[in-house]
């Protein structure tokens, strides 16, 4: 990624999200008196350019926040919606993208489950298909929670240690990705078909290496081209992993 345009100093850009035409998002963990920003890519060698700077005060919060995840659905030269979770919290901030201008001040919800660490995320289900799809962990529980558009439970898969992942639309279907950090210290790929509400497994892979991932780190990306699905899967301490898979 160009580095060129970033304008924040003494930490890096730790969280990142793609829109449906590859557009990037990214952002550090805002722990230093920089103004956060979420920074924009228009591809990957593009420099980059300020997107959203948003104020403690248009967040409602006191003290500038710890971001802890990232996600978008759209396309952010038409129409879409981007999301940020607080890390240690259950604070959620909604932005709008109309006809490829974003509403700098968000819509704050707050998450089901109490409360998650200091990573997990929240993604808007596809456009045409309302709510959220959350990835979290807590001292009592984790899982995957899917949310309708205030961000109210409607089903749950627990168990799962994670803390981010990705929902798409292929052919009509709803699928969802994510990697979980299993008890023998290894990422579990897994991509599951939601159409009708339940969790149904269809792509179940376990990584090869193991590694140590105490905040249980693991994230998942879609996107289709050309009637294929792309599909990464990274774990910390694990690995990183790349597949290309037909479409039917």
């Amino acid at each position: 990624m160009n580095e060129t345009g970033l304008s924040i100093a003494g930490h890096g850009i730790r969280l990142m999200a793609t829109d449906d035409k590859g557009n990037i998002l990214g952002t550090s963990l805002a722990l230093s008196g920089d103004k956060p920003v979420l920074y924009r890519w228009s591809n990957v060698t593009a420099e980059a350019k300020e997107f959203i700077s948003y104020d403690k005060s248009v967040l409602g919060e006191s003290a500038t926040p710890r971001l802890a995840g990232i996600g978008i659905s759209g396309d952010l030269d038409g129409n879409a919606t981007i999301v940020v979770t607080k890390a240690q919290s259950v604070d959620v901030y909604v932005w709008k993208v109309t006809n490829g201008v974003v509403n700098p001040t968000p819509q704050k919800y707050a998450f089901p489950v109490a409360t998650p660490s200091f990573y997990w995320s929240v993604v808007p289900m596809p456009i045409g298909t309302p709510g959220y799809m959350g990835f979290f962990s807590t001292s009592a529980t984790n899982g995957l929670i899917w949310m309708n558009s205030t961000m109210g439970e409607v089903s749950r898969s627990s168990g799962v240690r994670t803390s981010g992942g990705d929902v798409i639309t292929i052919n009509g279907r709803v699928y969802v990705a994510y990697t979980a950090y299993s008890g023998d210290q290894k990422g579990v790929m897994r991509i599951c078909d939601i159409t009708d509400g339940k969790f149904n497994q269809i792509f179940n892979y376990t990584m090869e290496a193991s590694g140590a991932n105490g905040n249980s780190t693991a994230s998942a990306c879609l996107m289709v081209k050309n009637n294929e699905l792309y599909a990464v899967f990274g774990c910390t301490g694990s690995g990183l992993y790349f597949y290309r898979i037909a479409c039917r």
